[in-house]
């Protein structure tokens, strides 16, 4: 049996080998797309583009695997620059579009004001809102609604963490009914479906690696990386993330990302 180092090494390697060539092929794809070679005819165009999501569908497994080699090894870089993550939440928003038109998904987008710009890894965090929107969209029946939520937040580190005791940034009390003066220091996302749910007893199964657990689930296609990677880069981040679910009515999944993750008075 490999050990766990060997395995990575292995994972790294192949996906690296894998990558280069499905590039290549890609980029053959889009030549011949964009009439280069001369001009298509619709079925060759329509073969030829079948085949391109296809492969932007394999890079997309590649990148996954890579991303969770660097994780495994410790490699993975944050690159911190300040953002509007608001913007950065419209962004991936529009670019899911066809996967959302395909199934006649609507998508409820609401960002509310007072987040400051702050430092994180734009492509990092754009990868766990792609992850968390995608994976909503395989699970929700056609015809169904997801939700997008960000809002400012004061989030107490200090204390043990438990998604069901949080202080409420509207009204500045906690669950609990004590008062918070201090100022926002995160910002609360939340993307929440009207899908088929996850059960009670794998709501922490659901980010491990290789894992598909969601209650009912006919498509199984992908490789269940998704929300394993979404979990380590949030809490890279010095941030949390977890899910709240019913079955047959829905899920929420819930992060916060703070503002300062490497301030310890937090």
């Amino acid at each position: 049996m490999l050990s766990s180092t060997k395995k990575n090494n292995f994972l790294s390697m192949a996906t690296h080998e894998l990558r280069t060539p499905v590039t290549v092929i890609k980029g053959y794809h889009r030549i011949l797309l964009d009439d280069r070679l001369g001009k298509l005819l619709p079925e060759q165009r329509k073969v030829l583009m079948e085949s391109e999501e296809n492969c932007n569908r394999l890079i997309k497994i590649i990148n996954s695997l890579l991303n969770l080699s660097r994780i495994e090894t410790g490699k993975l870089e944050l690159v911190y620059e300040e953002n509007d993550f608001s913007d950065n939440a419209r962004e991936v928003t529009q670019s899911l579009k066809v996967n959302l038109d395909r199934k006649e998904l609507s998508i409820v987008l609401s960002l509310e004001t007072g987040i400051p710009k702050f430092k994180y890894d734009r492509e990092k965090v754009t990868q766990v809102l792609t992850n968390l929107l995608e994976n909503s969209i395989k699970y929700t029946p056609q015809g169904g609604r997801i939700y997008l939520l960000a809002e400012p937040y004061f989030w107490e580190r200090r204390n043990p963490f438990n998604p069901g005791v949080a202080d409420n940034k509207r009204t500045g009390k906690s669950s609990l009914g004590l008062m918070s003066q201090a100022p926002f220091n995160a910002v609360r996302v939340e993307v929440s479906d009207t899908g088929i749910g996850v059960s009670p007893q794998h709501r922490q199964e659901i980010f491990e690696e290789f894992t598909q657990v969601a209650a009912g689930q006919s498509n199984k296609s992908g490789l269940g990386l998704g929300l394993a990677i979404a979990k380590r880069i949030i809490e890279a981040h010095g941030g949390k993330i977890w899910v709240e679910s019913q079955v047959n009515v829905g899920s929420k999944f819930v992060f916060l990302l703070p503002f300062s993750p490497m301030d310890s008075s937090l």
